[in-house]
C-alpha cells in the first residue's frame, strides 16, 4: 500500500468503533504502513509482531516447515531474518548502522555531553543533534533539521537550549564555525582523520566503525534521524559488491552525530599520531625559539 492510498483510506472509515487491520511482511524499513504506524506512531493503535515463534508456541508449525526454517537460518541468514522473523529484506546487508534502540524520551539521569552539527542550506538541511551519555552508551536527540538556515539562526537554536556544552561541527566549513563562534557559541570543527592509503582507513570508514561499536539509542521524536538510520547504506560497485564507502545522502543527522561522538571516543592510532606530531612541532618550535634567544 502506498502512502497516498493510506491518506485516502483512513478518512473514509467513519463508522463508530470501526477498525483498519494491516498485516504485512515489509521489504523496506520505510514501508508506508510501517512508517505511519510504527516509526511515526498513531493513537489507538495496537502493534503485534508475529513470527515463527508464535507458530511453534501454538503447534501450528509442521516439522517440514521447521526444518526449512532451520536450513534458512543456517545457510541464508539474510533471507531467514526476512522470511521467518519479519525483518525488512531490501538492502539489509548494506545497512551501515543496525541494532539502535528507539526510546520515548531522554532519561533524567542521562548527561548531555555534546552537540553535533552538520551544515546545509539550499539543497541539504542543517542538522543539530544533542548527544547524551547514559548507562554505558549514547542517546541521540534531534534538535534541528531544516534547509535555508543561516549561521545566525543555527546559533540562536543552540543558545536557546537549556544546557550549553561543546558543539562539534563539520570542519569543512571553517567560515561557518567562526561565524557561529562569534555569536557566543562554544564550537570547534571536527578533527577528521587524515587518510593514509595502505596504512589506515579513510576518516569516514574509521569513524563509522567507531560509532558502530557503541551502544546507541535514538529518541522517538528524532524522525529525520530515524529515517536516515534506516536508509543509510554502503555503496556497491557495478558487480553488486559492497564497498567500504557510505552513500553521500541520507546522512545529515548521522554526520552531525558522528562528529560529536568521535570527539568523545578519540581512540584511534591516527589521532595518537596527530597528537604526537603536534607535540613534536610545539617542542621543536620552543627549542628553536630558545636557541634564538
Amino acid at each position: 500500500m502506498s502512502e497516498s492510498s493510506i491518506e485516502v483510506l483512513t478518512p473514509t472509515v467513519r463508522k463508530p468503533g470501526s477498525q483498519i487491520i494491516y498485516t504485512y511482511n515489509r521489504l523496506e524499513e520505510e514501508d508506508p504502513v510501517h512508517k505511519r504506524l510504527v516509526i511515526e506512531g498513531r493513537p489507538n493503535t495496537l502493534i503485534i509482531n508475529v513470527n515463527y515463534h508464535t507458530a511453534l508456541k501454538y503447534g501450528m508449525m509442521p516439522e517440514e516447515m521447521r526444518l526449512e526454517m532451520e536450513d534458512d537460518k543456517e545457510r541464508r541468514p539474510s533471507l531467514y531474518r526476512h522470511k521467518w522473523l519479519g525483518e525488512p529484506n531490501k538492502n539489509m546487508e548494506r545497512r551501515i548502522y543496525k541494532d539502535w534502540s528507539v526510546i520515548d524520551d531522554v532519561p533524567h539521569e542521562a548527561k548531555l555531553v555534546r552537540y553535533g552539527l552538520d551544515f546545509g542550506y539550499s539543497n541539504d538541511p542543517s542538522a543539530l543533534v544533542a548527544i547524551y551519555s547514559y548507562n554505558g552508551g549514547y542517546i541521540l536527540d534531534e534538535l534541528l533539521y531544516l534547509k535555508g538556515q543561516s549561521n545566525k539562526q543555527i546559533a540562536d537554536v543552540i543558545l536557546a537550549q537549556k544546557e550549553h556544552v561543546l558543539v562539534v561541527g563539520d570542519s569543512s566549513e571553517p567560515k561557518s564555525i567562526d561565524e557561529i563562534k562569534s555569536y557566543g557559541v562554544s564550537i570547534v570543527g571536527a578533527k577528521k582523520q587524515r587518510e593514509k592509503t595502505g596504512t589506515y582507513k579513510t576518516y569516514n570508514a574509521w569513524a563509522i566503525a567507531q560509532v558502530q561499536d557503541k551502544r546507541i539509542s535514538i529518541t522517538k521524536r528524532s524522525l529525520n534521524g530515524r529515517r536516515e538510520y534506516n536508509t543509510y547504506y554502503w555503496m556497491v560497485d557495478k558487480d553488486g559488491k559492497i564497498l567500504n564507502i557510505p552513500e553521500y545522502f541520507n546522512n545529515h543527522f548521522l554526520d552531525a552525530s558522528k562528529y560529536a561522538l568521535i570527539s568523545l571516543i578519540d581512540a584511534t592510532p591516527e589521532s595518537v599520531l596527530n597528537r604526537q606530531e603536534d607535540t613534536f612541532n610545539q617542542n621543536f618550535n620552543l627549542q628553536t625559539l630558545n636557541s634564538t634567544l
